[in-house]
């Protein structure tokens, strides 16, 4: 059985909005990953451009807290890099990549990008994603079988 993994955007409080079509169906970790990297690294570049903004407006403190969370957002995306896997401690081993990916995800998301905007992860069949994908089906490592 393959496994399904939504990501999408969403409202705190509400969860994310299935009547949208900005959600991405997953079904190995390394493709969970991959989305949500490049979610946060999105988020990131907007909280940036929002801490030059309020700098350059006078106001240092918001400017350093916004520049402090896009840095945070930069930095979990970095850890979801797929190019970790060749680091020696992965090298040959997805299993254990694919475990770090989702312990990573059970402990930062859903995660907060902005006031009012979550990045949602989650295992689920909802949004048609226990269709049957005719295509090549892969494991949770990352490989097709």
């Amino acid at each position: 059985m393959t496994m399904r993994f939504i990501v999408d955007y969403g409202i705190p409080g509400y969860g994310p909005d299935a009547s949208n079509d900005s959600f991405t169906v997953c079904e190995t970790w390394p493709e969970v990953a991959d989305d949500l990297a490049r979610r946060l690294a999105e988020s990131a570049d907007s909280e940036g451009d929002s801490a030059e903004g309020y700098a350059e407006s006078g106001d240092y403190e918001t400017a350093w807290f916004t520049r402090k969370h896009a840095d945070e957002m930069y930095n979990l995306a970095d850890n979801l890099n797929n190019s970790r896997a060749d680091a020696p401690l992965y090298r040959g081993r997805p299993e254990l990549w694919a475990q770090t990916i989702e312990r990573t995800v059970a402990e930062h998301f859903p995660y907060d990008v902005h006031s009012g905007l979550r990045i949602y992860a989650w295992e689920s069949d909802e949004f048609g994603a226990d269709e049957d994908d005719p295509g090549v089906i892969g494991d949770s490592l990352g490989t097709a079988r």
